[in-house]
Parts: C-alpha cells; structure tokens; sequence
C-alpha cells in the first residue's frame, strides 16, 4: 500500500464563483496544483447583498476532483447594527461550511489559507480550537508601497492580520516583491518562502505568427487603471502607431474603468482601428489570442507576480513589461524586455523595439522556461513539501 494522502483544507478569502469567473483564479490553480500531491477539499465563504436572496446559502461541488464548499450569507446595510449582524451571520456560515466539510470530508490534517483576511477567521478557529496547523499565502498586492490599502485599512483589521501571521506556521509569498512588501509592515511570521503562481502549460506549442498583416499585440488586464495603467498604454500606443500604423491591440479583460478607457482610446483615434476591447475572455478561449499574437504588453504599475504574463511566456509569446514588482524575477532579455513603470517614452521604446524583434525569439524555449518553474507539477510539489515537513514538526 502506499503511503497515505495528505489532507488539507483550503480556506480562501477570494476564491472564483459563477457570478465572477476570475475572483482568485490563480487560488484555485494553488489547489489543482497541490491536489496532484494531497487531498484538497475548499472552504469559501462569500457575502452578497441581493435582497432577493436568503439569508444563507450553501453551495457544494466537485471541481477537478476537488470537494469545493461555498457558503453565502446576505449582508445588512444598516449602520453600526448592520456590522455586528454582518459579523454574526459571517461567524455561522463559517460553522454551517465547516461542519459541512467535516461530514463530507473528515477532518483534515492541515489548513491552508490563501490571503490572511477576512478568511484567517476560520483558521484561527481551527486552530484555536483544534489545534490545526495552517500555513499562509499572500497574494494581495495591499502590501506594497504602491498600493498602501494595508496601510490604510482600519486598526481592526491590522490587528486581526497581525495575529493570523504570527499564528501560520509557514509563510508563502508568490514573489520576492511581495514579500519584501510584507515584511516593511513588520508583520510577524516564523518562516517565509516564496512559491509562485500556477500556469497550466499549453499541450501544443505555439507555431510563429504569420509575418503579413497587422502586427498583433496583446494584454490581459482588469480594467482598473490604477494599478494597471491602461491608460497609460493607450497613449504609449498612440505615439507608436505614428510610426507602424499596422498595429492591432486587444485588451482582454473587464473592469470598472472599461468606459473612460474606450473614451479614452476613441479619443486617441484608435478605438476599433488600433484598439479592440474584447471584454472578459473564459480561460477555455484565451489560447485562440495568445496563439495568434506577435507579442504581449503588461504597463502595470504594480503587481505582485502577473500570472497574465508567465500564461503569455507559456504560449510561446515574448512580453514587454514594465518593471512593476513581482514580473521583475522572471522576465530577463531572453524572454522579453522590461521597460520603466510610469515613463512612456520608455515604453514606446520597448515597444519599438519589440515590433522590430519579436521573431527571434522561440515559442518552444518560452515555453519550456516556464514549464520548468510555473508549471502545476512544479508548484504542487513545492507545497507538497512544505505540508510534508510541517506535518513532521507537528
């Protein structure tokens, strides 16, 4: 017989649902990946305000042979009241979804959280109660000093994700940037390693885009420009079109900026002539414009990995990124060119110089560069281990 799975509980604080797709998709890559190696089974617990709705709600699924719970409960919009009943209803749909996993699934042997707040509730819990150990991993991008929203956030919630790191066992950061971010807030952890996201490695290589025609450019991009800073790409594109008019842009993705930047970009005069905002694009459907592109641009103004661009380099694209943080640690010049966040002229050079060069670089070398750090197979025995040796210590 061989030796038994490990069992561990993912307890997300965003986690994708049907009513938006792409909420913490690379969280519920984390899970495949580790799934591979351990039981997985997911704990999500959303809030929702339509007044439609009842007050709880349970969701339960397979998904890629993964147990996924996902308990709802409606928010109140009263003031001061409404928060502590807010808090409450949070408090028993926490205990409806655990005693959910618990009949479903048993009890696990670790948790792991993925983003301390507001999901470091349960395992707190868990762990004050139970005695389960948990290990943390952040994404959030709150952290960095571009962003500044920890920084921000109310007293309540430092204090809260203060004591959900000291509590994790191990703490995860998927980049060094991020976790550089981290500790300038001096919050308190035993232990920091980074692992990175997940991208699913395409079964058939990319074959070189054709030559003729327009040259194809693409990002994939939440449309909020402060930290994405589509306008700014806009306008680095406008000046590059001066020059190589037979460029074609597409913007996948959506976001609550969607309306000034197509007013911007009809402005520019390249609205459905340079420029095509395709909206939000399922996964199943990306490969068709990666595939079909000469390169990819991120003008992010920080980010603390982009899964956007790894999934770029995985189809064999090279990508011109500015150096906003976490693509800083995989983008070198053999795989594309990183150009200075905020600064147009840099990236209209980038850009420039990308037009000129994109051929030399091979689609399968991209993708083997990624495939070797990035890939499902590569990630999930990393948090294999770091589930083996903390199961050890405990």
């Amino acid at each position: 017989m061989g030796a038994k799975r490990q069992k561990v509980l993912f307890l997300p604080s965003w986690y994708p649902t049907s009513a938006n797709p792409v909420n913490g998709i690379f969280v519920k890559k984390h899970a495949e990946a580790a799934a591979r190696f351990c039981d997985i089974a997911v704990l999500y617990i959303k809030n929702y305000s339509n007044s439609n709705l009842s007050k709880f709600s349970i969701q339960h699924r397979v998904e890629n042979g993964i147990i996924t719970l996902r308990v709802g409960f409606k928010t109140s919009s009263l003031p001061v009241v409404g928060r502590l009943l807010n808090l409450a209803r949070r408090l028993k749909a926490i205990g409806m979804g655990l005693a959910k996993i618990y009949q479903l699934w048993g009890k696990p042997d670790i948790a792991h959280l993925q983003i301390a707040w507001p999901a470091g509730i349960i395992a707190l819990y868990l762990n004050f109660v139970y005695g389960l150990p948990y290990i943390l991993t952040e994404h959030w991008s709150g952290y960095t000093a571009s962003s500044a929203d920890f920084k921000k956030s109310s007293l309540l919630m430092k204090l809260a994700t203060k004591i959900i790191f000291r509590k994790a066992k191990i703490l995860t950061a998927v980049s060094r940037f991020l976790a550089n971010s981290i500790r300038a807030h001096n919050l308190p952890y035993a232990k920091l390693v980074t692992v990175p996201n997940v991208v699913n490695i395409p079964s058939k290589e990319r074959p070189k885009p054709k030559t003729a025609g327009a040259m194809r450019i693409l990002t994939v991009s939440m449309l909020y420009d402060r930290s994405k800073n589509i306008s700014g790409l806009l306008k680095a594109l406008a000046e590059t079109v001066q020059k190589r008019p037979d460029i074609r842009l597409d913007i996948l993705g959506d976001g609550k900026d969607r309306t000034s930047l197509t007013s911007l970009a009809k402005d520019l005069g390249l609205l459905d002539k340079n420029v095509f905002f395709q909206g939000y694009v399922p996964n199943n459907e990306l490969a068709n414009y990666f595939m079909n592109a000469h390169f990819f641009v991120l003008n992010s103004n920080y980010e603390t990995f982009s899964v956007a661009t790894i999934e770029a380099l995985a189809h064999g694209l090279p990508v011109v990124v500015t150096k906003c943080g976490g693509p800083e640690e995989f983008v070198t010049n053999t795989v594309g060119v990183l150009v200075n966040r905020k600064d147009r002229q840099s990236l209209v050079d980038g850009l420039g110089f990308m037009l000129e060069n994109w051929h030399k670089y091979n689609p399968a070398d991209l993708r083997d560069y990624v495939k070797l750090r990035f890939s499902p197979e590569a990630v999930g025995r990393q948090f294999y281990r770091i589930y083996e040796d903390l199961l050890k210590e405990n």
